[in-house]
């Protein structure tokens, strides 16, 4: 049987098999330390009898043989043994598990509601912290759609604002540029180097376009030294404080004229806006040519007036001298020489011009006078002037029979003198020129007709005094023509006069920024209408 080949076979079988089958086992026994021990004898006496057999099969000897015989007799009885107190302790330890299983069945309902009760206690907690999450999660995603919703209006505000700034920037027709300051390792500042400019590019010294952005304020700008712009901008980085200036670039291809410029710090640099102005430094100029021209014609009137108020001054003396002596030479004649009608004739009218010629060298003076004389502004109460001028006509009043009318008169800002002048010329004329009866009214009035106040001169309240009566009237085509100096609309044999009465009259409202205006028909009578300051102000 040794020899037997289907014995080797099944013998390396069990060899290869057996190792196998003791590694599983004591993993089995990992924990059971007696098992393992005799899993141990057990693993030894069976490699012993594989050794013993091996040896057997390579050996010739019959002793050796019969020995093997034996001991493989001892092996199979302590192998068995040793199988026996394996399978003992198997067995025992089964019936120990059986026990414990038995009890742990008997108390299996009881731990079985406790486990469905930890089981939906654990379910009921997981629920209340899973429902608290979603409350959370869901607050949270409120929150995360409202900060969305937040922050796009803040993207679209501040989308709106870049391109509203943008477009401030773009559209300003001033220059507005950034720049940012070079130092030396001194920190001193030796350039600005341009990071900014919002108008198109500048034209190089070549005529054509150049981009700044990037370069040197001394390499765009070569003149800039000659200027006091640089010095500026240096003193506002330094100070922190801004400051306007006016800067004259000269001609260097790129900027000419003269240009303010406002200076403010931003951050290491400084942000420019300038505009031209050489469209107001022209101005000025011309402004100063112009006022030059009026200095001159001020000297020029100046010299005028002087040279007319020596003529006043010889209308009124020296002119009236020559005047005096013909009529004393005159009456010399008459007293002296024979009785003579022809002669006393001639004498008369020579006496009849040279009284009308002194009346008109004295309406001349008057009317030169009010040209130079100054406007004496006073508060004054014109019923007083009106009853002084009516005193002063009083003679003429009693000869006619003249019935004056005159309504309540403010008290207004004015010189006396010339409405005295005023109020005369107008009542003396509506007196002189009738064939019947004066009848004068004199009414006043604050006159508060916008198309009226539209026609005056000046932003005053005006009040408007009219003058009406029943004399010889004027064709209404010569109401302008009234007022022009020597201007006479009759005949000057029946109502004589120089004609500058009115003219008189019309000079007195100017200097008072007044209106004097006339309207009548031929044998209808007259109506004066003048409009006075109710509170005159010259410097107005």
């Amino acid at each position: 049987m040794i020899g037997d080949p289907l014995f080797i076979n099944i013998k390396d079988r069990a060899s290869q098999r057996l190792p196998q089958i003791i590694d599983a086992l004591k993993r089995n026994y990992i924990d059971d330390s007696i098992q393992r021990r005799n899993l141990q004898n057990l693993s030894n006496l069976y490699f012993s009898r594989i050794n013993e057999l091996n040896r057997v099969l390579v050996s010739k000897d019959s002793t050796v043989r019969l020995k093997v015989v034996s001991l493989s007799a001892e092996f199979s009885e302590n192998s068995e043994e040793q199988v026996d107190s394996m399978v003992l302790i198997e067995e025992m330890a089964m019936a120990d598990i059986n026990k414990e299983l038995s009890k742990n069945l008997s108390s299996a309902p009881v731990n079985f509601l406790i486990v469905i009760s930890v089981f939906v206690l654990v379910l009921l907690l997981a629920y209340l912290s899973l429902s608290k999450q979603l409350v959370t999660s869901q607050k949270l995603q409120n929150n995360l759609e409202e900060s969305n919703s937040s922050l796009e209006i803040a993207n679209t505000s501040l989308a709106h604002s870049q391109a509203f700034l943008k477009s401030l920037l773009y559209s300003n027709p001033n220059s507005i540029v950034t720049y940012i300051a070079i130092r030396d390792n001194h920190g001193k500042i030796q350039d600005f180097e341009l990071t900014f400019q919002n108008s198109n590019k500048l034209v190089g010294a070549d005529g054509q376009p150049e981009d700044v952005i990037g370069k040197r304020m001394k390499e765009v700008f070569p003149t800039i030294d000659q200027t006091d712009l640089f010095k500026n901008m240096v003193n506002t980085i330094e100070t922190s404080q801004p400051r306007s200036i006016e800067v004259f670039y000269p001609h260097d291809g790129r900027v000419h004229g003269y240009y303010e410029v406002h200076i403010s710090k931003l951050n290491d640099g400084v942000v420019l806006n300038g505009r031209n102005i050489d469209h107001i430094k022209y101005a000025q100029k011309e402004l100063e040519r112009s006022i030059h021209r009026l200095n001159e014609q001020n000297r020029e009137i100046e010299s005028a007036n002087e040279q007319l108020r020596q003529f006043t001054f010889i209308a009124s003396h020296d002119l009236q001298e020559p005047l005096r002596k013909i009529t004393m030479f005159s009456d010399m004649i008459i007293n002296k020489a024979p009785k003579d009608p022809e002669i006393e004739g001639y004498v008369s009218k020579l006496h009849g011009s040279v009284s009308k010629m002194s009346d008109l060298i004295k309406a001349i003076g008057k009317y030169s006078r009010l040209q130079l004389k100054q406007v004496n502004l006073q508060l004054v109460d014109l019923n007083k002037i009106m009853q002084q001028v009516i005193d002063d006509l009083n003679p003429v009043i009693t000869e006619k029979n003249a019935s004056i009318t005159i309504s309540e008169l403010p008290t207004i800002n004015c010189d006396p003198q010339q409405i005295s002048q005023l109020f005369m010329h107008l009542l003396s004329n509506s007196l002189k020129f009738t064939y019947k009866k004066p009848e004068i009214q004199v009414q006043c009035m604050l006159v508060d007709d916008p198309l009226i106040l539209n026609t005056l001169k000046y932003n005053f309240s005006y009040y408007r005094f009219r003058f009406i009566d029943n004399g010889i009237g004027f064709s209404n085509e010569f109401s302008e023509k009234l007022f022009v100096i020597f201007q006479k609309l009759h005949d000057e044999s029946k109502f004589p006069g120089t004609g500058l009465g009115l003219a008189l009259c019309q000079k007195v409202v100017e200097n008072h920024k007044g209106k004097i205006s006339a309207y009548s028909k031929e044998n209808e009578g007259s109506t004066f209408d003048v409009y006075l300051p109710a509170n005159l102000q010259l410097n107005q």
